[in-house]
């Protein structure tokens, strides 16, 4: 049997009754009272047995229903004491794990978008330089036929079929 201890904070010198949610569910997983810790004011411990390894959702209550701590801990499957957190460190690993993945989709869409334009802009430097290859060939035939006279008193440049 492993035993598994919660530290957490809450009102001073008061029974609080302990609820364990899981992060994404409103069952309750387990629950226990609390017993403040001798010269700890407002630091509380309660003991659960075999809880599976989970990120779970603590709220304390006092004997009236009245919730007074919320907090979040990270079980393993070791006998331990377990602090309690604001946000829990797994979901802030989770939360940078998520960024990162997105920053990597992102980036991917970007890179993609980026070869995409860069191949259209490929693209059309290379029609535009087979269209001035094409022009410049036209040209080069044609100027050894071209002939320079006059027509009725104005110079004409004329270029030969052949």
């Amino acid at each position: 049997m492993v035993t598994q201890t919660i530290e957490f904070s809450g009102p001073q010198e008061q029974t609080i009754n302990v609820k364990l949610y899981l992060l994404v569910d409103d069952t309750i997983i387990a629950q226990s009272n609390a017993t403040e810790l001798i010269g700890k004011e407002s630091i509380y411990s309660v003991q659960f047995n075999d809880l599976a390894i989970n990120t779970y959702r603590l709220i304390g209550y006092l004997t009236d229903g009245t919730a007074v701590a919320s907090w979040w801990v990270d079980i393993e499957n070791i006998d331990g004491i377990y602090p309690a957190y604001e946000m829990p460190q797994s979901a802030i690993i989770n939360g940078v794990n998520q960024i990162i993945e997105e920053l990597e989709q992102s980036n991917q869409i970007i890179v993609s978008s980026i070869q995409q334009s860069n191949q259209i802009v490929l693209n059309g430097i290379q029609q535009s330089n087979e269209d001035i290859k094409q022009y410049i060939d036209k040209l080069t035939a044609a100027k050894d036929r071209i002939i320079l006279g006059k027509c009725k008193d104005k110079s004409v440049v004329k270029i030969c079929k052949n």
